[in-house]
């Protein structure tokens, strides 16, 4: 910076020149911009709750530091180590001035830091503090229909943890009436909004992810499902679209970077058990090129495994789950596919065994090393899967004994990761924030991993993660675990594994499941058609058929409902939960 020495004699007789003026003049800069500016090196309006400079320009702004944060942060040394993946405590704390509330009723100003301050760092988990501890806080009180998602959020949120043992229908009746009433003006807002076609994307988006974590905590997989089906539905026609029309209130990178990549991630857990889910990404799998060598951290090696898993599903999706007929143009093309996709795989394995190889990986967090250790475990369980797509047989898992057993260790290491909070910590964090990761690998390892030993280790971390009567859909996916290993082990004959343990033989083996809801004298119910080959061909299938996830009924009355099979064989059995 330039010193100018004023001369007095001359000063006053002589008016500034425009050079003078033009150069800086000497100034306190104010600490209290928004971050947005600071990061653009602009001067800010220092506007509330957004500044005037960002929103004139087009540009997101990020928010206020605190004033006790300012002034208690020290300064940051250039030498410091900066977390793999930034904790929440760590994240900028965005300020709320009292006039954003304004208007807002006192149970409604409770049930926002309520959920500023418990439900939305549960939600955030490992990869996404950015969207629900920022993203939500500083824009729900700008938007009808995301204020009132968040305030039903919050509620469903309180309730499940007040509730603790009891069944949510037993709480107090009126924290469950204001629940129910933001969630329904959440989504009469929203639905007038698209009537009108005045909902920009990035607000539908958002809230269908809300909606979806709603439904997933009162335990209704199928409405989730359908408000995830019908996210991924915009997603792809936004991806389509806008290149003709940019969005209105966000820019389009904040979908790709942060809506997206939410829904690419709860796709994978939100179906049903053996049915794929249809990837958000739409591309030809042949012009794909293979993931990059070379990682800079986590979050990234994680956006590429999620890109690889959009891939195995459609890879999935469109050859089937089963070696059916198809032209030699056709089985040339899918084994193609499966050994780029399989390549692939093992180049995200090598980048991420490389990332954690340098320096900066030395030393991690038990919270970074959770992380890690849920990518290792998702990585195994695309390379079974996809290694035994399109197989004959299902004695070809018994070749990854390895990498099973790597699963339930993996899966082990991240669950103890919880064994220090309290039980309904661990079940609001693992149901709420959609920290479900374990549940379809265990789920897979119990039903495809035939080494009595594995199978049951898995089984057991799957009960343990989620004990019976705390969520209904998951009371199924356990007792269907449970069967498939009765009724397979009703085959132990004289093969054995790579370990010298006796498994089951293949016509003791369950190929598929199909899972179909019914309703018997008023009982909510899952009709279960659990199918094995017969003699080796895959066209025909013995199918045992029972329900399981009510009380019993009698063989005479499941006989008078049950809708008989085409199949060569029936066995018809009842299952009570």
């Amino acid at each position: 910076m330039h010193i100018v020495k004023k001369n007095p004699t001359t000063s006053q007789s002589k008016p500034p020149s425009k050079a003078d003026a033009a150069k800086r003049q000497h100034h306190r800069k104010s600490r209290f911009g928004c971050l947005s500016c600071k990061k653009r090196r602009v001067k800010c309006d220092e506007a509330k709750p957004t500044c005037r400079r960002c929103t004139d320009s087009g540009v997101e702004c990020s928010g206020y530091l605190s004033t006790a944060v300012l002034t208690a942060q020290p300064q940051a040394s250039k030498t410091g180590k900066l977390p793999l993946i930034p904790r929440v405590a760590e994240r900028l704390a965005i300020i709320f001035p009292p006039s954003q509330l304004a208007g807002a009723s006192d149970e409604d100003k409770r049930s926002f830091e309520f959920f500023r301050s418990e439900t939305a760092p549960t939600m955030s988990g490992y990869f996404e503090a950015d969207f629900w501890n920022r993203f939500l806080l500083q824009f729900s009180r700008h938007n009808p229909a995301i204020w009132h998602s968040v305030l039903a959020l919050s509620a469903f949120h309180e309730l499940r943890l007040l509730s603790d043992d009891r069944p949510i229908q037993k709480v107090d009746l009126a924290p469950q009436r204001y629940a129910l009433l933001q969630y329904n003006q959440a989504i009469s807002n929203l639905t007038g909004r698209l009537w009108t076609s005045k909902a920009p994307t990035e607000i539908v988006l958002v809230s269908c992810v809300i909606f979806i974590a709603i439904e997933s905590l009162v335990g209704n997989m199928p409405r989730a499902t359908n408000h995830m089906l019908a996210g991924i539905q915009i997603a792809r026609s936004w991806r389509k679209e806008r290149a003709q029309s940019a969005s209105s209130y966000l820019s389009p990178k904040f979908i790709e970077n942060s809506v997206i990549p939410i829904f690419d991630h709860i796709n994978q857990f939100t179906f049903a058990p053996g049915q794929a889910a249809p990837p958000i990404s739409e591309f030809e799998l042949a012009l794909v090129e293979p993931e990059s060598e070379w990682f800079t951290s986590i979050l990234e090696a994680r956006a590429s495994l999620l890109r690889l898993s959009s891939r195995a599903q459609h890879f999935t999706i469109t050859f089937g789950s089963r070696d059916e007929e198809l032209d030699i143009t056709k089985k040339h093309a899918e084994v193609f596919q499966k050994h780029r996709l399989l390549f692939q795989i093992q180049r995200w394995g090598a980048a991420l065994d490389e990332l954690l190889t340098r320096p900066m990986m030395a030393h991690v967090s038990a919270r970074d090393q959770s992380a890690i250790s849920l990518l290792r475990l998702q990585h195994n369980i695309m390379w079974i899967t996809i290694s035994n797509a399109k197989n004959a047989n299902e004695t070809s898992f018994d070749a990854f004994l390895t990498k099973f057993e790597a699963v339930v260790d993996l899966a082990q290491s991240v669950i103890d990761t919880e064994c220090g909070t309290s039980w309904t910590q661990r079940w609001a964090r693992a149901v709420v924030s959609f920290q479900m990761q374990n549940i379809p690998h265990l789920y897979l390892t119990v039903t495809k991993c035939r080494n009595p030993t594995i199978r049951r280790k898995a089984l057991a971390l799957l009960k343990f993660s989620f004990p019976r009567n705390r969520l209904r859909s998951m009371d199924i996916v356990i007792r269907l675990a449970e069967r498939v290993v009765e009724l397979e082990e009703e085959g132990l004959e004289d093969l054995t594994d790579a370990k010298g343990d006796v498994v089951p033989s293949e016509w003791a083996r369950i190929y598929e499941i199909d899972t179909a809801p019914a309703t018997i004298d008023g009982h909510r119910l899952e009709m279960v058609t659990f199918k094995r080959k017969i003699d080796g061909n895959g066209k025909h299938w013995r199918e045992k058929k029972e329900y399981i996830g009510g009380p019993d009924f009698s063989q005479a009355e499941i006989g008078n409902r049950l809708v008989t099979s085409e199949g060569p064989e029936l066995e018809l059995e009842v299952e009570g939960l």
